[in-house]
């Protein structure tokens, strides 16, 4: 759903959609497993030309752990609170510089914003930064390859520093 300017500007605009799975391209390690459901409102700012998103959205998500790469459920359950300025002009060959107080701000172009585009923001924003199947997964053995949480291995995983090795002949 792409909310345009000019809809914005006679006032706010309510949305209520259902994204279904492979409609949003999320990371490589994240895929939707059931439809996006997301009810709210963008509204429009007049003077500073801000687009306001509030609203709910609820998913399910199928991530990979951090450590073993095993599959995991995730429900992201969240309130919808993003703000967009339109992207200031730049001068060529100068930088653009950003304040404290727009951290929280996104900017778009052009005369709208695309409704999947916020709620894949707002999703990614929702989740952590680190995902583990459990607070002791053990990962995956550096020399072998093996899921340490299923099997042991024997390798050792001290990699000697030959950078070292003439001095451990002295």
């Amino acid at each position: 759903m792409f909310l345009s300017l000019r809809e914005l500007e006679l006032g706010p605009v309510r949305f209520s959609e259902s994204v279904a799975p492979g409609a949003i391209a999320w990371t490589p390690n994240i895929s939707q497993s059931g439809p996006l459901q997301a009810t709210g409102q963008a509204t429009l700012d007049p003077l500073t030309q801000e687009i306001r998103f509030s609203g709910h959205l609820a998913v399910g998500l199928q991530l990979e752990c951090d450590r073993c790469l095993a599959p995991i459920a995730q429900a992201v359950d969240t309130a919808i609170d993003l703000a967009y300025e339109p992207l200031p002009e730049a001068v060529p060959g100068q930088e653009l510089e950003l304040h404290d107080a727009d951290i929280d701000l996104g900017f778009y172009e052009g005369d709208g914003m695309e409704l999947t585009d916020v709620l894949r923001e707002q999703v990614l924003l929702d989740l952590p930064s680190r995902t583990l199947c459990s607070a002791e997964c053990k990962g995956l053995c550096p020399v072998c390859g093996v899921n340490r949480n299923e099997q042991t291995c024997a390798c050792t995983t001290r990699i000697p520093d030959e950078r070292w090795a003439a001095l451990r002949q002295l």
